[in-house]
């Protein structure tokens, strides 16, 4: 038994790099169990776990792919009706949590995919309930919210919910346009190059990483626009979280897809489109850190700013 297992077995908190594995532990699972064609069974995926993470920690773990359910969870972290059902019809899958009961939504919709994609949907949405349940970034952040008391969570989500989750789901769009993913989708398949820096750069359609930077600060910059210091930090440092568990989520999904497609006859040395938008990604939280630097250093120095006395007049 690894280090990181014991840790969870001795604490209940789940590193990240242990969160990954189990994750792709179930998939590949999955995927050894499924034949081409074949749909995600909800109940299977459901012990599968169960019997990695154990009982009491997945009982709080809803898994559905109805409408009303998402818009119950969806509530409480601020979206309106709106918004709500344009998430909801926009995405494949998604994971939302209930402050108020600790509960956690996985709402996975594969129905009419393909086997690979499906496993890759999974696999992506469970690491992120596995890092929300069990990583100790999240246990932390629960504390913080009891600390703080409910009225608190209740007051940040109803005054930044919406601007909050409108600047993450514009940014993800905009990168995914940028990457030119076929069919604009950034699960199911194979890119056209291979898993490295430079295949990102053939991806984007980009000469070099000079170009690439330019782009990134760019789209970084219009978070920011006509936004007060103090709302573009909130944003900037939410943007940095969201695409690094994105991240996270989607090599984990694409390893698996990776995998499925092996132990199919269907091996690909190019990054599944999974792991080439992750490069993106991982390139844009580069970007966010040095604007946020920037930004900071800024807000440091009007802080401490000591405005000089105009001089006074003396006679001669």
């Amino acid at each position: 038994m690894s280090f990181y297992r014991l840790f969870y077995k001795a604490t209940g908190l789940m590193p990240r790099k242990e969160i990954l594995k189990t994750c792709r532990n179930i998939g590949e699972q999955m995927a050894r169990e499924l034949q081409p064609g074949d749909n995600i069974d909800i109940k299977r995926f459901k012990t599968l776990l169960e019997n990695s993470i154990g009982k009491k920690k997945s009982k709080n773990i809803v898994i559905a792919d109805d409408f009303d359910t998402f818009k119950k969870y969806a509530k409480n972290v601020g979206l309106d009706d709106f918004s709500t059902e344009m998430f909801f019809q926009n995405s494949k899958s998604a994971v939302l949590t209930n402050p108020n009961d600790n509960t956690i939504l996985l709402s996975l919709r594969t129905a009419g995919e393909t086997t690979a994609n499906a496993l890759n949907l999974a696999c992506h949405e469970l690491e992120h309930v596995l890092f929300k349940r069990l990583s100790p970034r999240a246990a932390m952040e629960r504390l913080y919210l009891k600390i703080r008391g409910k009225k608190f969570l209740q007051n940040y989500i109803q005054k930044y919910g919406n601007i909050l989750n409108e600047s993450s789901l514009n940014l993800q769009r905009k990168l995914l346009l940028i990457s030119n993913m076929e069919n604009g989708n950034a699960t199911g398949g194979f890119s056209k190059f291979p898993p490295n820096k430079q295949g990102l750069l053939s991806q984007l359609k980009l000469q070099d990483n000079e170009l690439l930077q330019k782009t990134l600060d760019t789209i970084i910059e219009e978070i920011t626009t006509g936004k007060d210091k103090k709302l573009s930090l909130k944003l900037l440092k939410a943007a940095k979280i969201i695409l690094k568990d994105e991240s996270r989520a989607y090599k984990t999904g694409g390893a698996v897809e990776r995998y499925y497609a092996d132990i199919t006859g269907h091996s690909n040395p190019n990054a599944t489109k999974s792991e080439m938008l992750a490069m993106l990604y991982d390139e844009t939280i580069q970007s966010i850190k040095s604007e946020l630097k920037k930004q900071q250093i800024e807000r440091f120095k009007n802080i401490f700013k000591i405005k000089s006395k105009p001089a006074k007049n003396e006679n001669i």
